[in-house]
């Protein structure tokens, strides 16, 4: 590491340990909060936390060290895409799930893992565009007999606010399903 002498330098070498030390630090990530859910997928009812903004997508389920069976982080996006994912400092196998805009389930994957010192993260992509993600405890979509094309449901909340992402593919979803009538 150089040290550069004049004060803009060693100003700037500050800022990068700063930076560096909140990218990597567990406690970075305490403040972003999560609404809670419950879908329902097949006969199985899930209490899900719901990730729709970007730090919220980037933290996921990042430095958990556990996640009960029928619990999961539900990533919410605005429109359909290829999606990639990675296991960055996640410390419990995983399932993923891709969701299309009619919320069926189109690919699973099973992601382990992997140790900080790896030099490429394996990335999950799905295999087509999807509007959500659905992360839960590895092997749960097969031992539960989820298969490709079952749909995602929202269960009444209960007085629960629905965030705003989610919300709004719901109503989208309301108002297609009319003209499809």
């Amino acid at each position: 590491m150089e040290f550069y002498l004049n004060r803009f330098g060693i100003y700037k070498l500050k800022k990068q340990i700063l930076f560096l030390f909140v990218i990597f630090s567990p406690t970075s990530f305490a403040e972003v909060e999560f609404a809670k859910i419950n879908i329902k997928l097949g006969p199985y009812s899930l209490s899900v936390e719901v990730a729709e903004s970007d730090p919220q997508r980037a933290q996921g389920l990042m430095f958990r060290k556990k996640l009960d069976e029928y619990q999961g982080m539900l990533f919410v996006f605005e429109k359909p895409q290829t999606l990639s994912f990675w296991m960055k400092n996640t410390e419990i196998p995983l399932s993923i799930g891709f969701f299309d805009s009619q919320l069926k389930l189109f690919d699973i994957h099973d992601m382990n893992p992997v140790s900080v010192l790896e030099k490429e993260m394996p990335k999950y992509v799905s295999r087509g565009r999807a509007l959500l993600a659905l992360e839960v405890q590895q092997g749960w979509f097969k031992n539960k007999n989820i298969k490709r094309g079952t749909r995602l449901h929202i269960e009444n909340q209960k007085g629960k606010e629905i965030p705003t992402l989610l919300r709004s593919i719901l109503s989208r979803q309301k108002s297609l399903s009319k003209i499809n009538k």
